[in-house]
This record gives structure tokens, C-alpha cells and sequence, in this order.
């Protein structure tokens, strides 16, 4: 905590290691950050009591989760940076039910995460993809491990929308496939504003070509 010294630090763990020795509680776990020559670092200390043979009465386990810490602040940074821009980041399990549903997808989809985890995306919004298209995105996940393009999706008031999707694999500690992420951004306005674009261009080209040679000269 900011402001605390080393031997706060070590008092406060001494006292959690205390009460579990004298049977007041049968858990301590304390989470905590030493400062370096190489930088912060985040160990976990856990202290358990102990009912075996012996004069143990209480075992403690002290691990070191730097890594793990900067993976859950990447992780949550990333999520900020995609929730700023709108895209929705879901992620699904190897059976395809929900297991992750950030703030991006409840603002795109109109579902809470409340509402979807644990259900099958298939529920929600893929309203039946074309069965050419669909095939084309699972050859290309177990081919590459990833698959991006346009799709339409639907919103929980069943209208839909044209969306840039990009698909990939996730993989767990031993490598195995085990489920999959999908991040989706809106582009029916991107859409719209090239088609009025080309409309302009086409217009401008018809009233110049139009126009008769000798007003040009």
C-alpha cells in the first residue's frame, strides 16, 4: 500500500501467520510489492493451518506473480483502449458458450453480460450465417487459428448491422485449443459513407461528361 514501509509490510504478515497459529483463522493470504533493482515485484504469501502428525501447525506457501500481474494490467488496459473505441470483445468457450463479454459488446449487442454469460453465442447475435460462410470461417480458424472479415450481426432488438469481424483461437496453459475470442466493430456508417461517395462520383461524372466540348475550350 502506498505509504507503507518494508517492516509494515512484514508486521502485518507476521500477525496474519500469528492468528492462523493460534487457531483464530485457518486461511491468511497477503498479497504484496517489493521494490527492486529491476523494478515493482508481486508475491503472494498464503499461511494454512495444519491438522497432520507432527509439530508443524501451520504451512506457508510464498509465490512470486510479477508475471501474472502484468499480464491482468495488459490485459485490463487493452480492454479500456477497445471499450474507448466501441468494439466488442467477446469470448467464447470450445462449445461456444459465452464466457467473457466486455462493456463494447453490451453497448454494440444491447445484451448484459449478465444476460449471456454462460449461454451459447448462437442465441444472441449471429442470425444464421450462410452455411458457404460459415464453413469458410472454421477452415480458416483451424487452418490459421484466425479468421477476419464483414458479417452481418443482430442487436437484442433483432435489427442488424454489418460488422468487421476478426475471430481467433484461444490456447490454454498447454498449448490445446480451448476456445475462441472474437472482436466486432460496427461499420454500417463506414458503409454508408461510401456509397454515398461513390454516388457523388458517379453523379459528377455523369454531369461532366454531359457537358458539350465547346463550353470547355
Amino acid at each position: 500500500a502506498a505509504g507503507q514501509t518494508p517492516d509494515d509490510e512484514a508486521t502485518r504478515i507476521a500477525g496474519g501467520i500469528r492468528a492462523v497459529l493460534a487457531g483464530d483463522s485457518d486461511t491468511y493470504v497477503r498479497e504484496y510489492e517489493c521494490t527492486g533493482k529491476d523494478g515493482p515485484r508481486w508475491f503472494v504469501l498464503r499461511a494454512a493451518r495444519f491438522a497432520g502428525a507432527g509439530p508443524a501447525r501451520v504451512v506457508v506457501q510464498h509465490q512470486e506473480v510479477t508475471v501474472q500481474r502484468a499480464a491482468e494490467a495488459d490485459a485490463r488496459f487493452r480492454g479500456r483502449l477497445l471499450d474507448a473505441v466501441g468494439a466488442a470483445v467477446v469470448a467464447l468457450d470450445a462449445e461456444g458458450i459465452v464466457t467473457s463479454w466486455n462493456h463494447g459488446a453490451e453497448q454494440l449487442y444491447g445484451w448484459t453480460g449478465e444476460e449471456v454469460l454462460g449461454r451459447p453465442a448462437q442465441a444472441f447475435f449471429c442470425p444464421g450465417l450462410a452455411a458457404e460462410q460459415t464453413d469458410a470461417m472454421l477452415e480458416a480458424i483451424r487452418s490459421r487459428g484466425r479468421w477476419e472479415g464483414q458479417v452481418e450481426l443482430r442487436r437484442r432488438d433483432a435489427s442488424t448491422f454489418q460488422a468487421y469481424v476478426r475471430n481467433a483461437v484461444l490456447h490454454d496453459a498447454t498449448g490445446a485449443a480451448s476456445g475462441f475470442v472474437g472482436v466486432a466493430v460496427d461499420i454500417t456508417e463506414q458503409l454508408h459513407n461510401e456509397r454515398l461517395l461513390r454516388s457523388a462520383r458517379d453523379y459528377l461524372h455523369a454531369v461532366a461528361s454531359s457537358i458539350p466540348e465547346g463550353l470547355c475550350t
